[in-house]
């Protein structure tokens, strides 16, 4: 049946939190659609995010909880040294791996939108450093989602909206005081989709699920390794400019992705060979 794009994942890093209150500022609050932010913190302590962005809007704002359904007109904030995850109608919370050596990362919020609500997500890339968010840009573009981007020359940092339209060259790109209105244009259009579970038996259901979590699996050592194709890239870019700093990053970050797809690999033969065995 026909729904809304009504889940906006945002990522952010340096310059960031100017440019979230000017995207706040400017969004309606009958906004139909719930906002997810992720903005690179500190791990200790408390984030005063939600606290700024009460201000700058009109929209509810509130510290992400784990397991809390997601609600129009509400905006969700990441909390420090937890990644911020979409799973359908409900977020969730994790002390996974750091990514980009980010936890919370922009990635990990945007794949699990990508994977879970696919064309109803709403990919936004603001300020920042480096590459968190383009690989998951990607990854929501390749699910029928919306790919939005800061302008580039608009942003106090331009790292992160430079690469993420390097990987989603189709993405809508506009400076931060016209982003709330391509936002609310996205909301308003209508795309495929089916919720699961709805007219399914609970025997066909659980096929389904299990082949869900088949397809899930290969999706995300899949995006590991293209997030470790671009990483090389991106390193020997960095090291032809003569960014020692940036090339070591980039290096650490194939690093961590490598061994997170290597575990996962394991997991997958693993889980073959069991099934197999099951079979026989």
């Amino acid at each position: 049946m026909p729904q809304h794009r009504d889940v906006v994942v945002v990522g952010a890093s340096a310059g960031g939190v100017e440019a979230l209150r000017e995207l706040l500022s400017a969004l309606p609050a009958d906004l139909p659609a719930a906002v997810l932010v992720v903005l690179h913190m500190p791990t200790g302590g408390t984030s005063a995010l939600p606290a700024i962005l009460r201000r700058a809007g009109r929209l509810h704002v509130q510290p992400a909880a784990n397991g809390a359904s997601l609600r129009h007109g509400h905006v969700y904030t990441a909390v420090p040294d937890h990644h911020l995850l979409v799973v359908g109608d409900v977020m969730a919370l994790s002390r996974g791996l750091t990514e980009n050596g980010h936890r919370p990362a922009v990635d990990v919020l945007f794949r699990s939108a990508a994977h879970t609500v696919g064309p109803r997500a709403i990919g936004v890339v603001l300020s920042g450093s480096l590459d968190d968010g383009a690989a998951g840009l990607m990854s929501i573009a390749a699910h029928g989602g919306a790919a939005v981007v800061q302008e580039p020359v608009d942003a106090i940092c331009a790292g992160m909206p430079a690469n993420a339209l390097r990987e989603v060259p189709t993405a809508r790109v506009a400076p931060i005081a016209q982003l709330a209105d391509v936002i609310t244009e996205l909301t308003a259009e209508r795309v495929g989709g089916q919720p699961v579970g709805h007219d399914w038996t609970e025997e066909a259901l659980a096929v389904r699920k299990d082949d869900a979590l088949e397809r899930a699996l290969w999706t995300a050592l899949r995006t590991l390794d293209e997030k470790i194709s671009l990483g090389h890239r991106m390193e020997q870019t960095a090291m032809q400019r003569g960014n020692g700093y940036g090339a070591r990053w980039y290096a650490a970050s194939v690093a961590e992705a490598t061994q997170a797809a290597d575990v996962l690999r394991h997991f997958i033969r693993d889980d073959v060979l069991a099934q197999e065995g099951t079979a026989r």
